[in-house]
């Protein structure tokens, strides 16, 4: 897969945030997953799994200056919490 492939599957242009890829991803997905097809009544003109390859591709070649510091923070405080929540006192 290229980035540019990746880019139109997802119907993205280069350069767009790591946050707005996954708001693009969650969309197609609710609109092209197999689980939802009875519900959807449009078509698009590539398959879910062609679409969870193309997010896999830019989110793991994506520059570290690009993926934000919301995305790591958010991250690390989900995980911190996760850790506080569970502890024994």
């Amino acid at each position: 897969m290229t980035k540019a492939m990746a880019y139109k599957i997802l119907g993205i242009t280069s350069g767009t945030a790591l946050t707005d890829i996954k708001k693009k991803y969650r969309q197609l997905m609710h609109r092209v997953h197999p689980d939802t097809e009875a519900f959807s009544t449009r078509a698009y003109d590539f398959t879910a799994q062609e679409i969870n390859e193309a997010y896999d591709f830019l989110r793991k070649n994506m520059p570290e200056e690009r993926l934000g510091k919301a995305d790591k923070n958010t991250t690390s405080s989900r995980k911190q919490h996760g850790k506080t929540a569970y502890r024994q006192s």
